[in-house]
């Protein structure tokens, strides 16, 4: 009977450590910085065509931009299927040297 609660108190004990570890680390998960020096943004903000322009320049792998100006945050297949197959499959076709 003494080992029985002996086992439920180091139970208990490490539940409750548990559960203060986590709650721990999700206050600092969803809480930031007050501090006002620390909330300036150290990228730049841009605008949608803007940041993609950014991300394409700073790729250094052989890469070539495809616009689909209709699709928006949409599927690409579904608004310009015959496009959006034609570049995936120049992507997946086999590189001449």
């Amino acid at each position: 009977m003494k080992t029985l609660k002996r086992i439920g108190k180091i139970t208990l004990a490490l539940f409750l450590l548990l559960n203060i570890l986590v709650a721990v680390h999700a206050y600092h998960f969803t809480h930031f910085y007050e501090d006002a020096s620390l909330k300036e943004n150290q990228v730049p903000c841009f605008s949608c065509r803007e940041e993609i322009d950014y991300i394409f320049r700073n790729l250094s792998s052989p890469k070539r931009m495809v616009i689909y100006e209709t699709a928006a945050h949409q599927s690409l297949y579904k608004k310009e299927p015959a496009k959006w197959q034609a570049t995936v499959s120049e992507f997946l076709s086999p590189s001449k040297p």
